[in-house]
């Protein structure tokens, strides 16, 4: 199996676990009321810097009542790589939703392995 189909591998399974807690009533991720949420697998949202869209993983966009945008944007970046995740795929992320969103966000890592030592602290710290 090639990276890109198991990186696709987790992104689905991820995707119809939060629509299955979103059938039930149950909080998304814990969290997010289903109600107001709507969730997305591959969403694309014009980036003004690149000039062109980003594409994201799994996204939940949190609607305040009566909004018709989204309040907040919950990202989930999936990775399932054998390796431990390196601190350049924590960074590159965290930098694009940052320039995304850079209000409005909550960036989470979906991870099959660990994080090298250094992608742990930089998540951590930046409470992803």
């Amino acid at each position: 199996m090639g990276s890109v189909d198991k990186g696709n591998k987790l992104e689905d399974a991820f995707y119809e676990y939060l629509l299955y807690q979103k059938k039930l009533g149950h909080l998304l991720f814990g969290v997010y009321p289903p109600e107001n949420c709507k969730v997305f697998k591959k969403k694309s949202y014009y980036c003004k810097e690149r000039e062109a869209d980003v594409e994201f993983d799994v996204v939940i966009e949190l609607y305040a009542q009566g909004r018709r945008e989204p309040h907040l944007h919950v990202i989930f970046e999936c990775k399932n790589h054998s390796g431990n995740v390196s601190e350049t795929h924590v960074n590159d992320f965290s930098s694009k939703i940052g320039r995304m969103f850079p209000h409005a966000v909550k960036g989470i890592l979906v991870v099959s392995s660990r994080l090298q030592s250094g992608a742990d602290k930089v998540a951590r710290n930046r409470k992803m």
